[in-house]
C-alpha cells in the first residue's frame, strides 16, 4: 500500500509490505522507501494493528529499522486487519 502526504497520482514517500497475505501464524512488514524526490528513512518506531471496529489487538516492536514481525496470539481471529505505524502510515494485512 502507498502512503504519503502526496495525492492521488503523486510519488509516494514509501510502501508498507505485508508478506504473506493472507497469512496464518506469522506475517513480516516491510517498509520500502517510495518514489521520488521525498523518499524517507526506514521508521523504526512500534507498528500497531487494529480490528474493523477500530481497536487496537497489538502493538508490534520494530525487530530492525523498517521491519516488523506479528505473531497474533491463540485469541486473534481471522479477519481483515489494518497497521499503522506511529507517524500515521497505514496498510492491511488480511489473516486466515
Amino acid at each position: 500500500m502507498d502512503v504519503g502526504p502526496g495525492a492521488p497520482g503523486r510519488a509516494s514517500v514509501g510502501r508498507l509490505l505485508v508478506s504473506p497475505n493472507p497469512f496464518a501464524g506469522t506475517c513480516d512488514v516491510r517498509w520500502a522507501a517510495g518514489l521520488g524526490p521525498a523518499t524517507a528513512a526506514p521508521p523504526t518506531g512500534p507498528l500497531d494493528l487494529f480490528d474493523l471496529a477500530g481497536r487496537r489487538v497489538a502493538r508490534v516492536a520494530s525487530i530492525a529499522p523498517g521491519a516488523w514481525r506479528w505473531q497474533p496470539g491463540a485469541g486473534t481471529r481471522s479477519g481483515v486487519y489494518f497497521a499503522r505505524l506511529a507517524n500515521g502510515r497505514r496498510a492491511t494485512l488480511v489473516l486466515r
